[in-house]
């Protein structure tokens, strides 16, 4: 009976799997996910990462926090207590990698 509760095991849990990703794909059809992330490339682009002030570090982080939270589905994540601070982190990750960032803007 041990393959019986196994199989049935697995079938639940493709079941679930399935339920999970129908919700993803009606959330999707749903929302604005392209309309949030080609807004969010569309505002940073004109941005000069390299000369950087703070006024404007501030909106680079406000438009990628909201592509993470709302494009990227991390508000859970993010929200923990583990990632408190992560804005200061990410205004020193655009600086340190401001020419690679850069670079990508060209592909």
């Amino acid at each position: 009976m041990g393959w019986l509760n196994e199989m049935l095991d697995r079938n639940v849990k493709s079941d679930v799997i399935e339920a999970y990703v129908k919700l993803f794909e009606d959330y999707a059809k749903t929302s604005d996910l392209e309309g949030i992330y080609d807004d969010t490339t569309a505002k940073v682009q004109g941005i000069d990462l390299k000369g950087i002030t703070g006024q404007n570090m501030e909106k680079v982080i406000e438009y990628i926090r909201r592509c993470l939270f709302e494009w990227g589905g991390m508000g859970r994540v993010l929200g923990r207590q583990k990632y408190k601070g992560l804005e200061e982190k990410l205004k020193d990750l655009v600086r340190e990698y401001s020419s690679t960032l850069d670079n990508f803007r060209k592909v």
